[in-house]
């Protein structure tokens, strides 16, 4: 629902300083250029595709752009080697257009993965190597 929408969290957090001795107030968070997806474009490609991630090899960021034809489920799931689910990207509907997933593996070890593309009768897997 807020893909490409700016959002704010403002929240305040206070101490009794008589008894912790500290006072924080943080007011306005903005979290810039987040990791995750982003619409490209709204015009509506003739063919769903996959496209090759960049760069690659990567570390620890790298981008997966994709094309949805038709609105729809669309799903975005990055496996190991030995075919296990590493982590799901993308899983909700989206609108026809394209789209860029900002994928941050900081978390994963050295290697080779695969992510795979799934969207109507559409299934695509491509090849990834994280160097670190």
């Amino acid at each position: 629902d807020y893909v490409g929408q700016n959002i704010w969290v403002a929240f305040r957090y206070n101490m009794d300083v008589s008894v912790d001795g500290y006072f924080v107030h943080l007011d306005d968070v903005e979290v810039s250029n987040p990791i995750g997806i982003i619409p490209i474009s709204t015009e509506t490609p003739m063919h769903y595709n996959l496209k090759q991630n960049y760069p690659n090899p990567f570390n620890p960021v790298t981008n997966i752009e994709f094309d949805i034809a038709k609105t729809g489920n669309v799903n975005l799931i990055i496996f190991n080697t030995l075919g296990q689910v590493v982590t799901t990207l993308v899983d909700q509907e989206l609108k026809p257009g394209t789209y860029r997933y900002d994928f941050n593996a900081s978390n994963l070890p050295s290697g080779s993965y695969f992510y795979r593309l799934t969207a109507g009768d559409y299934v695509k897997t491509n090849k990834m190597i994280l160097v670190k």
